[in-house]
């Protein structure tokens, strides 16, 4: 018997020069997995987390955008493991924020993010440490 829940996905795309590239590229990064669609995210809470990402990819120009998918997970019992399926609808996504390089925060205001972060902030760095 199949068990059914909707959940929502964060990513940042990125199409621009990033890492020790010298041309553009396109990649995708995955911020957030498994959100009750319920208590969904808010801007506020998804920028820290993107500057974050682009800060460690190093990004240096071109454009991103932070997306929303809706994904369906079907919970399978196999014997004694459980086996979950991810369910994605195409063009389902939804664009919650697009950018150009000049929205990312300065040096100066990114420090100050880090030295008062916000909790969306504190989870992000924790989690990059490796704590749960």
């Amino acid at each position: 018997m199949a068990n059914k829940r909707n959940v929502l996905n964060y990513r940042l795309t990125v199409r621009g020069v990033f890492g020790r590239n010298r041309t553009v590229k396109f990649d995708t990064f995955s911020l957030l997995k498994g959100v009750d669609p319920a208590s969904p995210k808010t801007l506020k809470e998804l920028l820290p987390m993107a500057w974050t990402k682009l800060a460690e990819i190093r990004f240096k120009s071109g454009t991103w955008k932070i997306e929303e998918d809706p994904v369906e997970l079907n919970d399978y019992q196999d014997g004694d493991r459980v086996i979950t399926l991810e369910t994605y609808a195409l063009l389902s996504s939804k664009t919650i924020h697009q950018a150009k390089e000049t929205d990312i925060p300065s040096k100066a205001e990114m420090v100050r993010l880090l030295q008062n972060p916000t909790p969306a902030m504190q989870a992000v760095m924790a989690k990059l440490r490796g704590e749960k």
